[in-house]
């Protein structure tokens, strides 16, 4: 005695999990490239790599981590529309809820903006003696919300990064 097959899993079921292996191997060729440009540029410019390391890593794990929560959306929605679940409401609280909390969370964002320009621009690095605003100190560990500083007593400072508004880089050398 065979246990019927319900027509549900036929015709939705297998699409819901084309959709998913989908994403999988979206998600799985967004990091492969990924790791692909970092080796590229580890060969090309092995001096530069070198040098700006913290700084490539953390972009390439923000891109990554960026595209894989679109792939995750994007993945939802779809899925969500094969069960025949509206998303037009979906999508239209979640636009009011985004501006809800991008207006309850600027100082957070104006962090993390502050930190990708930080980073892309390469202000500073790791292990440079810096002054961010009135506080000086050896750069322990920048992110894209903060920047942790040691002074020399040992006191670690964490700044957010969108509350620097001078940066002072010593031990740099005057160009001719």
């Amino acid at each position: 005695m065979s246990i019927p097959f319900p027509s549900f899993m036929f015709d939705h079921g297998l699409r819901i999990l084309g959709i998913l292996i989908g994403a999988l191997v979206l998600t799985w060729i967004v990091a492969l490239l990924n790791r692909k440009i970092l080796a590229l540029l580890a060969r090309v410019a092995p001096d530069a790599v070198e040098k700006e390391d913290h700084r490539i890593r953390t972009m390439s794990r923000l891109v990554t981590s960026a595209a894989s929560v679109v792939i995750f959306l994007v993945t939802m929605l779809m899925v969500l529309k094969e069960l025949n679940i509206d998303t037009g409401p979906i999508l239209a609280s979640a636009g009011i809820a985004g501006i809800m909390v991008s207006l309850g969370a600027q100082a957070f964002l104006k962090d993390i903006i502050s930190g990708v320009i930080i980073l892309v621009e390469g202000q500073y690095t790791e292990g440079q003696e810096v002054r961010l605003n009135d506080v000086q100190g050896t750069v322990q560990h920048i992110s894209l919300r903060r920047t942790i500083l040691e002074n020399e007593e040992g006191t670690r400072h964490s700044i957010p990064n969108g509350e620097i508004k001078i940066v002072s880089v010593f031990g740099h050398k005057k160009r001719k």
